[in-house]
């Protein structure tokens, strides 16, 4: 896949209306194109709201959608707090968290657009709950270890000690 084909995705998906429609625009490209055939390619979109940030991150043929504080930096996305937006709706409806691609056997566009659909349709009734508790870093503190132990949990329960 290449950063314009996951940009339509974005786009075909609704992905980018819904997270419009809450303020959010694209401010930040990245990519990494390999040539080896032992890595992939690897690709960041950044998102600016005036509540929070957002990256959609492309590796190895998946996609995660993450947020952050607007204090979180988009190069630095194992030590800054971002938070798979999955795991944390997935949190906040106390559902299993979904390990699985069930999306695998379709053309790989067409699996992308499909997780980003779902990702924005399962935001949209909670979006505003969401921005909320990433608006400033006190208020992440809050719920954060809880959302951590609910994530090891659902990994205990799936795959076991």
């Amino acid at each position: 896949m290449l950063l314009r084909e996951l940009l339509l995705a974005l786009q075909e998906s609704g992905f980018l209306e819904v997270f419009k429609n809450h303020g959010f625009q694209i401010t930040y490209k990245w990519e990494e194109v390999n040539n080896n055939y032992r890595q992939h390619n690897r690709y960041v979109i950044g998102f600016n709201s005036y509540r929070c940030k957002m990256i959609c991150y492309y590796e190895s043929g998946g996609i995660s959608v993450l947020l952050g504080t607007l204090s979180d930096d988009f190069d630095k996305l194992e030590s800054a707090g971002w938070v798979s937006l999955s795991d944390l709706i997935a949190y906040i409806l106390k559902r299993p968290i979904n390990w699985d691609n069930p999306k695998k056997g379709r053309p790989h566009k067409e699996q992308i657009t499909e997780i980003l659909s779902e990702i924005a349709s399962d935001f949209e009734p909670l979006s505003e709950q969401i921005l909320q508790m990433f608006q400033d870093q006190k208020i992440v503190v809050q719920w954060k270890p809880q959302l951590k132990q609910y994530v090891e949990e659902e990994f205990q329960r799936r795959f076991g000690p």
